[in-house]
């Protein structure tokens, strides 16, 4: 049974995968279009997001009568998926806080839209992850204590063997 599990959420998974292009009137249109030439990679999560979000019963199709998804099931893939997504776009390149900063903008903002739109279909709560860019405080002062021994160390290890 676990493995029947596990391969239903491969085949999801892999699904949400797949290029989908927004149509002109779908109401998250205005809020996606400027993406398209100013941010790809986000615009193309965007759209997934929307089609899947609204979509659910087109992926009951996709993966076969032999599965069957509830709606609890078919939240809890797509959170995955969005968060495996917002690790790759948030720690690509070198520009994590704007990263972290366009994600909220589009991406969550998207999902709240989506959940008042579809509200009455079903609800999907999202279980976003927090990320953070910077180092923690208490790695940068066990690094700074450390290389502070190490160089009084060095220093006085000089001037007693010179």
């Amino acid at each position: 049974m676990a493995k029947l599990e596990e391969s239903k959420k491969n085949k999801i998974l892999m699904h949400f995968e797949d290029e989908v292009e927004l149509a002109d009137s779908s109401k998250s249109f205005t809020l996606l279009n400027p993406l398209k030439n100013d941010n790809e990679t986000l615009y193309k999560i965007d759209c997934k997001l929307d089609h899947y979000y609204k979509n659910k019963e087109v992926i009951s199709a996709l993966i076969g009568t032999s599965y069957s998804v509830s709606v609890t099931e078919y939240c809890g893939f797509l959170n995955e998926w969005l968060n495996k997504e917002k690790i790759d776009y948030i720690f690509s390149g070198s520009k994590c806080e704007s990263n972290i900063k366009l994600w909220e903008e589009y991406i969550e903002e998207l999902w709240k839209q989506l959940e008042n739109d579809i509200e009455e279909s079903y609800l999907c709560k999202r279980n976003t992850t927090i990320y953070k860019c910077s180092i923690s405080p208490v790695l940068k002062t066990a690094l700074s204590v450390g290389f502070t021994l190490r160089g009084t160390f060095l220093i006085t290890f000089y001037f007693l063997y010179k």
